[in-house]
């Protein structure tokens, strides 16, 4: 069963529940399709005899959720009518007219013909995380609503509770005031207890009527060994604890102490906690404009030009940072997130999809440790969600469970093209019905996945538009992550257009695997131009190493009639490419047209202007560091992990202040680059087209990259870092020649070895002259600047 909830509030003495539920694998495509209930039920002894026999029912109205089809934990079925709008009075909650006091667990049942399931945790919706609600009802009896953080929501009425009504600082104390309902003549008492037990206080309280007031020295918060754990205000009688509520009409306080700040808030679940921390910036207004920035204002008691605003994406360990400019009082700042047109040496991008936390940091800092999270009022989750959409991109300001902002970002696909079933359903409604149309000129180009628009695609669409070719040129791009070349437009990845640009575009042009649910037409016609010269083994020749089946393996048949014309870079590739790949098409010996940039007459005027686009000043000495992947390096998800063992500060030793390191990470590896504020080492992975660094690399530091290859036009010396030769040859993925012998640069096993040799270029050259012009003529035979115009020649001009 999968189930979410978003929405949870009162209506006067009605409680209100809405989200959506489907059991996976059924389809909820009609009104009346399921049926869903939600079932209240006293937590303890016999509550799965009562929850089967005497549930307390919630009144029922289906809604249509069309969100719910693009849940990404199904893909099979249409599941919009899941959606439900759950109502109960409070009174049901009496029994001959008494309050049945103590906590009851909700429950989300859904019927599907014989068919049931419940599920008592539930989902929630990050961009509008319901929060603790509560109503007061005559006589005194609070019935609270709290969605827990394991995602249950529990129903507790009680007869004995205590709120804050205000709070203030007096002096070197913080005043507590609220209402209270407790048995008559009590012993009370104010207690604090650190949320992890770790500690307990003890204060006594003031009590007129109903009313009560506390004081709490600020001196008892100091928090010495800077934890910054919370403490929950409790009242208590004997040993009873009730926890204080704070009401989300209160605003929370927050009080400078020093360096820290003492803050009294409300949580997620309603509750008072009270903190010593570090100043954290407090969310108070936010706007989306036009051109799609997010404007936010706050509480900062820090000072903000000193400090920088931070999106943190934990999934993708990426990091945006923007500037904080102070309010239009003191203890006000204001800040622009230009979540759509991020800076990068790609040009301006949006933020990528996924969930990105809000923080502040001082400005300079890089490590985790230096940053606070940014608060979201309670003003602001009141209007929640706040939200957008830029070029189909849907953005909004959102919470996590522990009231901490984060900005959420989706696909830039619409919303019935977002999700497993809408992306089957394209394939039914708009690529195979559209297989039939007459094709049309166009050409589809895709580079490394939709993350480029860069490599040989990119050297072929420039010789067809220098041709004046009577075509029109697309290029697919996912999720926004390349801007299209001038004279071409961009498809957004899996769009019902990119499907029917495939099934009815006369050229489709990729560097890496076609989309495995595109079958060539007969009068279609592919071009495979791949992406490097093999020194590791791949496509089946993997598999047999390995003995294993790897995933392209599995529709590899129905794909064999996709690699019509396949791009070979050189004579050595040619029967390598056409045994790992089994193939049957044609090959075209032609060298790669994205190495004609390194040939071209104006190669020196475009160094130049690389190096100028990069901030690297004449006379300084460019190390261009090109790593490959590590198959084995991959965390519990199996996403490919950053395997560095070179010392930066070694090196920077080594070679002084006339050197700079261009970092570029394989595009298939999740970590972010270790740059040096003073520039020493530079992030150039987002750079769009490798050749052109190339171009400005005075040395060439990689391992089993196919980048070698290429470099070895320029002449330049090459360094290769192999520290796990042994491993990476013999176990993990196997080579086609012996590099030991043949490799054109010394092969160095640790990072004191690659400075000794940055040292001594003269030496390395002199040493791999004679192994470096063999390397060169065998492998670069047909990089002469002309690759990209055969490749024209032969298949379009031909076809």
């Amino acid at each position: 069963l999968i189930t979410q909830v978003d929405d949870l509030h009162w209506e006067g003495e009605r409680l209100h529940l809405g989200g959506y539920g489907f059991i996976r694998g059924i389809p909820a495509d009609r009104e009346g399709a399921q049926r869903v209930t939600v079932l209240m039920v006293g937590i303890g002894p016999l509550r799965r005899l009562r929850l089967a026999l005497h549930p307390i029912r919630f009144k029922m109205r289906a809604t249509h959720r069309a969100d719910a089809t693009t849940n990404p934990r199904q893909g099979l079925h249409d599941v919009s009518w899941s959606g439900f709008d759950a109502t109960i009075a409070a009174r049901r909650l009496r029994v001959l007219g008494r309050w049945r006091y103590g906590g009851f667990d909700l429950y989300i049942s859904v019927r599907s013909g014989l068919i049931r399931r419940r599920r008592v945790r539930f989902a929630m919706d990050v961009a509008h995380r319901p929060r603790a609600a509560s109503v007061t009802l005559d006589g005194g009896t609070l019935v609270r609503a709290v969605p827990a953080n394991t995602g249950s929501i529990r129903v507790r009425v009680a007869g004995h509770w205590a709120a804050l009504s205000e709070h203030r600082r007096d002096g070197d104390e913080i005043v507590v005031r609220g209402t209270l309902r407790m048995p008559r003549d009590a012993a009370l008492k104010l207690e604090l207890l650190r949320i992890d037990g770790s500690a307990t206080l003890e204060y006594p309280i003031a009590v007129t009527g109903h009313d009560y007031e506390a004081r709490i020295p600020v001196a008892d918060l100091a928090d010495e060994h800077q934890l910054e754990t919370p403490w929950w205000l409790l009242v208590t009688h004997g040993n009873r604890r009730h926890r204080v509520q704070f009401p989300p009409d209160l605003r929370p306080g927050v009080w400078e102490q020093g360096e820290r700040e003492i803050a009294l808030r409300r949580t997620g679940q309603g509750d008072a906690v009270l903190e010593d921390r570090r100043p954290r910036p407090a969310l108070t207004d936010a706007r989306w404009t036009a051109e799609g920035d997010l404007e936010v204002e706050g509480d900062f008691h820090a000072e903000p030009r000193s400090r920088e605003l931070v999106l943190v994406n934990r999934e993708l360990l990426m990091e945006a940072v923007f500037p904080i400019e102070p309010g239009d009082r003191p203890g006000r700042f204001r800040a622009r997130i230009t979540a759509t047109r991020m800076p990068s040496l790609a040009g301006e991008l949006p933020l990528r999809q996924g969930m990105w936390d809000v923080e502040a940091r001082p400005v300079g800092t890089v490590a985790d440790v230096d940053a606070v999270p940014a608060m979201l009022g309670d003003d602001l989750h009141a209007q929640l969600p706040v939200d957008t959409e830029i070029d189909h991109k849907p953005f909004a300001l959102g919470t996590t469970r522990n009231d901490t902002a984060i900005v959420v970002v989706r696909s830039d696909l619409d919303e019935d093209e977002r999700g497993p079933y809408h992306q089957r359903r394209l394939r039914r409604v708009a690529y195979r019905a559209h297989r039939s149309d007459p094709v049309e000129d166009i050409v589809v180009y895709t580079s490394f996945g939709g993350r480029q628009c860069s490599d040989s695609p990119r050297a072929v669409f420039d010789e067809l538009v220098r041709r004046g070719a009577p075509l029109e040129h697309r290029w697919v791009i996912t999720d926004g992550m390349a801007i299209a070349p001038e004279g071409s437009r961009a498809v957004r990845d899996g769009s019902r257009e990119h499907h029917e640009l495939l099934a009815r575009a006369r050229y489709v042009v990729d560097n890496d695997h076609f989309p495995v649910w595109f079958r060539r037409r007969d009068d279609q016609v592919c071009l495979q131009t791949w992406h490097g010269t093999p020194l590791k083994r791949l496509g089946f020749d993997v598999s047999a190493m390995l003995k294993t089946k790897r995933g392209f393996e599995a529709h590899w048949e129905e794909q064999l009639r996709n690699w019509q014309y396949v791009v070979s870079p050189n004579r050595f590739s040619t029967p390598i490419m056409r045994a790992a790949y089994q193939l049957t098409g044609e090959m075209l010996e032609t060298g790669y047209p994205r190495n004609d940039l390194l040939a071209r007459p104006d190669a020196d005027e475009a160094r130049r202007r690389v190096r100028a686009l990069l901030g690297v000043p004449e006379g300084v000495r460019t190390v261009l560091y090109a790593p490959t992947f590590r198959d084995q390096v991959t965390d519990r998800r199996g996403r490919y992990r950053l395997d560095l063992h070179l010392d930066v500060d070694g090196l920077r030793k080594a070679v002084g202040d006339d050197t700079v390191i261009l970092f570029r990470k394989h595009h298939y590896v999740l970590d972010p680059v270790p740059e040096t504020p003073d520039g020493f080492v530079r992030d150039v992975s987002s750079y769009p087209d490798a050749a052109e660094l190339l171009l400005v690399a005075d040395v060439l530091v990689t391992d089993y990259s196919s980048m070698m290859f290429d470099f070895a036009n320029t002449g330049r010396p090459m360094l290769f870092f192999t520290y796990d030769l042994e491993t990476y040859r013999d176990e993990v993925r196997g080579f086609y020649f012996d590099f030991l012998e043949r490799a054109p640069g010394p092969l160095l096993e640790t990072s004191d070895h690659v400075a000794q040799a940055l040292r001594d270029l003269d030496a390395v050259r002199a040493e791999y002259a004679q192994r470096y012009a063999g390397f060169a003529a065998e492998f670069c035979e047909l990089d002469d600047g002309h690759a990209a115009q055969r490749v024209v020649d032969r298949v379009f001009a031909q076809e």
